[in-house]
């Protein structure tokens, strides 16, 4: 059965790509034939589920309709490149390299790159994607759930965990962590969107961590999402201590890029909510080496790996479940 399934898998990516006769012109139209591929998985759509019910479960009326808005409806403006040209995105980059949040001699160009990538509508009062947030990677290129829809897995694999470890802290308010969790990597859709070589774009570090966690509070922030979720979505990195380091750094710096008063930073503290979300986002590590065991299974005894096409197709339909294409020929 997984035989048959292997060759329908490896017809379906054929066709999408070179077999149909069409070259892919653009970034965008080749991070839409990933989210095709993405969306032709029941990896993936099982996954969307589960974010859907706990989108769904949320009882906040504003965490609710905000978190329905930007993870599951296509082409929702993301808030804080509202009105945002070349002269405030270089005013910003300028705020965050005084604050010793990014490193005074990177190019202007490169943290630019890095922190507002090109997007559709960016001229007009709604910038935005062109392919949906849950069909994105889950993690960089050769890390966990670094393929089509790997957001998804990755997102519906914390929400479970968090439900496990929710279960210590019988009084605690489900929202709270449920709403951190699943803002955290909202804005790998935004940065690690697929390049034409099958990779995802490299990541900028922003005060010591992945852009995506700063751009993700940032885009908190200028939703109006209550200060203690945005402080316990901050929280998914590392754990604050005493002196609320690094985490308070982290909202510092999205407090920039969200154009917000150092007075509306929220403030960190070790609330149940910030160690679920903390606790629960650890998967990756045990999700990098699965990843790592993958990739040598679709390698094969001759270190023969697919084309990144290829492999991103089977890890949408398998994950690291991804069976060996083979043997080595003789």
């Amino acid at each position: 059965m997984r035989s048959r399934l292997l060759t329908a898998m490896l017809g379906f990516v054929l066709a999408l790509g070179g077999g149909a006769g069409r070259v892919l012109a653009d970034a965008a139209s080749f991070n839409q034939d990933m989210a095709r591929m993405a969306e032709a998985s029941p990896l993936y759509r099982r996954a969307r589920q589960a974010v859907e019910r706990n989108v769904m479960a949320l009882r906040d009326p504003l965490l609710a309709r905000e978190s329905r808005e930007a993870l599951l409806e296509p082409g929702n403006c993301i808030h804080h490149r509202v009105a945002q040209g070349t002269a405030e995105q270089e005013a910003i980059v300028e705020r965050l390299k005084a604050a010793g949040f990014l490193p005074a001699a990177l190019p202007m160009e490169a943290a630019r790159a890095g922190l507002f990538p090109p997007l559709p509508g960016e001229d007009g009062p709604c910038p935005h994607l062109l392919w949906p947030v849950l069909t994105a990677a889950g993690g960089n290129s050769h890390s966990h759930h670094s393929w089509p829809g790997g957001l998804a897995g990755h997102t519906a694999g914390n929400l479970a965990r968090g439900a496990r470890l929710a279960r210590a802290y019988p009084h605690i308010d489900s929202d709270e962590w449920r709403a951190a969790i699943l803002w955290h990597d909202w804005a790998k859709a935004l940065i690690l969107p697929w390049q034409a070589d099958g990779t995802t774009r490299p990541e900028l570090s922003v005060a010591g961590t992945g852009a995506h966690h700063i751009l993700g509070l940032a885009e908190a922030m200028r939703r109006g999402l209550p200060a203690r979720q945005i402080a316990d979505q901050a929280c998914a990195h590392a754990l604050p201590g005493a002196d609320g380091q690094p985490v308070a750094r982290w909202l510092q710096a999205a407090a920039i890029l969200a154009d917000r008063p150092a007075d509306r930073v929220p403030v960190p503290a070790l609330t149940p909510a910030c160690r679920i979300n903390f606790a629960a986002d650890q998967g990756w590590v045990q999700d990098d080496a699965a990843l790592l065991r993958a990739e040598r299974r679709l390698a094969g005894p001759c270190g023969m790996a697919p084309s990144a096409r290829i492999s991103h197709a089977l890890l949408a339909r398998w994950g690291t479940d991804v069976p060996s294409l083979g043997r080595c020929p003789q």
